[in-house]
């Protein structure tokens, strides 16, 4: 099964946030935009916009329909960081600035506090540090062990 068909058969509702860290990889762009193509979600990009859509341009691959974070932004970073403490306090705000500076960090912290609704990853990040991300700032459901 590829990466959107499983996407697709995950999310029921086209109005789902997808967020994706990985924004600097020719993959990413075009999956994102084949999320849009398709109504499976509504994609969202980390990183900052002029720069993601000057690599899409140059890729030749269109952009429209799709949302920006950026990861580097100091108010969206204090927001982020604001919000994630209050709900998990095992970080210091000092740890959780540093954490935030990596892209798939930051992602699963705004899937933490629901900001966007789900995150997919694994081009440049392995499937290990993608599912350290998520245990350790996202957690586990309740009826998951590990």
């Amino acid at each position: 099964m590829s990466f959107l068909q499983d996407l697709q058969s995950k999310i029921k509702n086209p109005n789902c946030t997808v967020i994706l860290p990985e924004s600097d990889q020719e993959r990413i762009l075009l999956a994102a935009a084949q999320i849009v193509k398709k109504g499976i979600a509504i994609p969202v990009l980390v990183g900052k916009e002029d720069k993601i859509k000057e690599l899409a341009s140059q890729l030749k691959i269109d952009l429209n329909g799709i949302q920006f974070v950026d990861n580097q932004d100091e108010e969206i970073i204090q927001d982020v960081i604001t919000k994630y403490h209050s709900i998990n306090n095992l970080f210091s705000e000092k740890s959780l600035r540093r954490k935030v500076k990596n892209s798939l960090n930051f992602a699963a912290m705004c899937v933490a506090i629901e900001m966007y609704d789900c995150l997919a990853a694994g081009v440049y990040y392995s499937t290990g540090d993608v599912i350290l991300s998520a245990q350790s700032l996202i957690g586990t459901q309740d009826n998951i062990q590990t």
